[in-house]
């Protein structure tokens, strides 16, 4: 009766996704941000739900994937553009180029994504996942209206966008194999890792709000690495 509701988040997710495009073009980056993490939080929770309900299908993880890409891809890379673009104007005007290399997050995103729908992830995959690349860029707006002058200074910087769009683009695509975030029951053994990452990242927030979301996706790596060499 409630098998639906998988596949209504997910497409959910893709409106979403044009309401967040649409701001983006109307230069209102923090409101496509919060969209960028509302859509993180839904697909968090539409495979459990799918789960849950029994209702996994072909068509449903079709439809999984090509929302991430508008959503986790497209979004991100159009709103790294508009950054780079707005944050250094005399720099941008002799280097006009600059600003498309944050549609290197999109080009990411789509590989990332092309290949964890070919492999057997076997409970984990290799590469950042999308979703964490892009409540990465999804946090910058956000830092750029705290009152955290320092990490100010760092992301309000075209180098720094620049080179941020290669290392996330570059992680997408990378061979470290990362552990699953999504929790698939609430076994404490099976979902270690993930647990305590939302414990960190609650500490985290509770110090420097959502400020802190490059902080826990820089966690996040370190602790899939630890994972790995405990592992090998």
């Amino acid at each position: 009766m409630f098998k639906f509701i998988p596949n209504t988040l997910t497409l959910t997710n893709v409106f979403l996704a044009c309401l967040a495009i649409a701001n983006i073009f109307n230069d209102n980056f923090f409101f496509a941000s919060v969209l960028i993490f509302i859509a993180a939080v839904i697909d968090f929770l539409d495979g459990f739900v799918a789960r849950l309900l029994k209702a996994t299908s072909e068509i449903g993880a079709q439809l999984d994937s090509l929302s991430d890409m508008v959503i986790f891809g497209v979004v991100p890379g159009l709103l790294m553009y508009k950054l780079i673009m707005v944050s250094d104007t005399d720099f941008i005007s002799n280097n006009y180029f600059f600003p498309y290399l944050g549609f290197l997050l999109a080009i990411g995103a789509a590989l990332r994504l092309a290949r964890f729908n070919v492999q057997n992830s076997g409970g984990g995959f290799t590469g950042l996942p999308t979703p964490a690349s892009a409540i990465f860029v999804a946090s910058i707006p956000i830092i750029l209206t705290s009152e955290i002058s320092w990490m100010q200074d760092i992301f309000f910087n075209t180098q720094v966008l620049i080179v941020t769009s290669f290392l996330l683009s570059f992680l997408n695509i990378s061979h470290i194999k990362m552990f699953d975030l999504k929790v698939k029951s609430l076994n404490w053994k099976e979902n270690r890792l993930p647990y305590f990452l939302i414990i960190a990242s609650l500490i985290l927030i509770g110090f420097f709000k959502l400020s802190a979301i490059p902080i826990i996706i820089l966690l996040y790596l370190i602790l899939s690495i630890i994972n790995n060499l405990i592992k090998s």
